[in-house]
């Protein structure tokens, strides 16, 4: 019995050794290998690096520092496969490669050390060109995508020279290469004083294919307009925007239901391009100049054209054409002798057209016509001013004998007096028999008090309902009173880490509370925001930027010099982050679709291509 178990385990060893000798070889030779999916991209741009491991087991993998290059990781996977016995193992580890300046980079060889053996790798090459510039002559710019671009920003101008005050159709492109995964896209930004930037509305979305490859394309419209004359090149504008790295589990049919992906933030930088702002000229403008920048044209109707004398006409001025249509002032009436004139009153505006109303009252029954209307501005396609005028409006007035000229309200009531009418009640000289009655119910004081109380119920619950409403709104009043609201939690929470002691977490405490709360109530981008700020916020009052560029710079201190902060100077960065708060609800709360600004950041486009 002893001998068959001896026997026995001596067989089970042996095929042991020979299960162990079939994949040995698949053990002792483990490789590397490292791949990139573009050899070629720019400053800003991001390139996915890959190193798989083939038959060895590394649970991480931390690669050595590149200068010039940050590398950041983004999952790894893994793969088991036993193809006729023989058993391999795959791991994948990937990185996405963001170059900080421009040159050519070796990556690799990589040692690599796995148990007792060290793996080194293969090299490649990784070309990295600047940002596109703007060369000595118009026109040298970048407006196309190139082959390795998987995603680019790119602005087109219809002309080179605008007028002071002229507003100038642009569209900005973001193309999206399909296989790419992109997140939290803002609207375009434009940080340039000399230009102002109008509101962007919902970009269209549409596919193309450049080059052989397809393109998710989000196409941004809107208008400038310069406000300093001469030359500037315009742009770059940004977007910023989450590129998504998917993780996968090793087994596409998990990958589908619980993918995980990281969120790469990358800002995009367009094209730049030479503009040259020109000034009106101011030899020649006529004294009846309207403020019009463009092309237009006008015309006039009238409500009524057979009229009595004292009868107002309503007149119907309508500008259209391209340009400045909503600061454009009304047309003038070229001759108004014998009417009495009230002002025009806009009634509508947008891109197409401009509509003024004006009310006229006719005080000579000789007249027979209204108008022409004039209206002067300055013509960007001739480059000089203009007048245009409208057509007379043929009118009949008749004569009121009842009409005085001091007062031109037609008299209404009959010649022969006024008739009394039966309803009338005499007055009488005795008031005959009196008798006691009960007051009504409907009478009673307290009655009518009683039937108030469900309708002031009813009226406060409507009113707080619409507080409600306009507070999540996204208005200036609703997100002025969110970034209080937000503020003063944020102020609490940096007075329990100051009664804690923890004087470096307060001032990041404090820096998080003012950055939120000026980019929410004034809808700016809070990424990288500083002291500068208070640039685009030039309706505060002077003393109160002062105190934002003070907060910002006091912060800037201790964040970059390394220096420790003392509870002492917290409490008074704490101080000054209220006084802001505290100064700044007073302020009226700034409009900034009429100063240009945009942002975007506010207002995210949760695209996903």
């Amino acid at each position: 019995m002893l001998k068959c178990i001896v026997k026995t385990v001596k067989l089970l060893a042996i095929i042991g050794l020979l299960i162990l000798v079939a994949v040995m070889p698949a053990w002792a030779k483990p490789s590397a290998t490292v791949t990139i999916d573009r050899n070629q991209i720019t400053t800003g741009d991001t390139a996915q690096l890959v190193i798989t491991l083939n038959d060895a087991s590394l649970s991480q993998l931390e690669l050595p520092e590149i200068k010039g290059l940050q590398l950041v990781p983004a999952g790894k996977s893994t793969q088991v496969q036993i193809i006729n016995g023989r058993y391999s193992t795959t791991n994948a580890f990937t990185y996405l490669i963001t170059p900080k300046k421009p040159g050519t980079y070796q990556l690799g060889p990589f040692s690599i050390r796995v148990g007792k053996q060290t793996i080194t790798t293969n090299v490649i090459n990784l070309s990295v060109t600047g940002p596109n510039q703007v060369g000595n002559n118009a026109g040298t710019t970048k407006n196309a995508v190139g082959d390795g671009d998987r995603i680019y920003l790119e602005v087109k101008l219809p002309r080179h020279r605008i007028y002071l005050g002229e507003k100038l159709p642009i569209k900005i492109r973001l193309l999206i290469r399909e296989d790419l995964q992109v997140s939290d896209v803002t609207y375009p930004a434009l940080n340039q004083p000399a230009v102002v930037l109008k509101q962007m509305e919902k970009p269209a979305q549409s596919k193309q294919i450049i080059n052989g490859i397809s393109y998710q394309v989000l196409d941004f419209t809107t208008e400038i307009s310069g406000v300093k004359s001469g030359k500037i090149i315009l742009g770059p504008f940004t977007v910023n925007c989450n590129i998504l790295t998917k993780h996968s589990t090793g087994d596409s049919f998990f990958d589908d239901f619980f993918a995980d992906y990281t969120k790469e933030p990358v800002q995009l930088n367009s094209n730049r391009i030479p503009l040259e702002i020109l000034p009106l000229p101011t030899k020649g403008q006529p004294a009846d100049f309207s403020g019009g920048i463009g092309n237009f044209q006008i015309s006039a109707s009238a409500g009524a054209q057979n009229v009595s004398q004292g009868d107002p006409i309503s007149i119907k001025l309508t500008v259209t054409g391209e340009g400045n249509l909503e600061n454009i002032a009304p047309p003038q009436l070229a001759d108004s002798t014998g009417f009495k004139v009230y002002g025009a009153q806009r009634k509508h505006s947008d891109k197409q057209q401009t509509v003024f109303e004006q009310v006229l009252i006719p005080l000579d029954s000789k007249l027979h016509q209204v108008g022409p209307y004039t209206l002067t501005y300055f013509n960007t396609v001739t480059g000089s001013y203009q007048k245009i005028h409208t057509k007379p409006i043929p009118i009949k007035v008749a004569p009121n004998p009842n009409f005085k000229a001091g007062n031109p309200v037609r008299a209404t009531l009959p010649a022969g007096g006024e008739t009394l009418g039966k309803d009338l009640i005499f007055i009488k000289n005795t008031p005959g028999k009196l008798r006691l009655i009960a007051q009504p119910l409907q009478r009673q004081v307290w009655f009518w008090l009683l039937q108030l109380l469900p309708l002031a119920a009813l009226t406060g619950t409507i009113s707080y309902q619409r507080y409600l409403h306009s507070n999540a709104a996204d208005t200036p009043k609703a997100r002025a009173l969110q970034a209080r609201s937000q503020a003063l939690q944020g102020l609490g929470k940096a007075r329990k880490l100051l009664a804690c002691r923890q004087a470096g977490e307060v001032i990041e405490q404090l820096h998080l509370t003012i950055r939120d709360y000026l980019g929410l109530k004034y809808n700016l981008s809070t990424a990288g925001m500083t002291g500068t700020v208070v640039e685009e916020l030039t309706e505060l009052p002077p003393e109160l930027q002062q105190k934002i560029k003070n907060f910002f710079e006091r912060y800037d201190f201790y964040r970059f010099t390394g220096a420790e902060i003392s509870p002492a100077d917290a409490e008074q960065l704490m101080d000054l982050a209220g006084e802001i708060i505290a100064n700044d609800n007073a302020v009226t709360v700034i409009n900034k679709q009429n100063t240009g600004s945009r942002q975007g950041e506010g207002s995210k486009l949760n695209e996903r291509s």
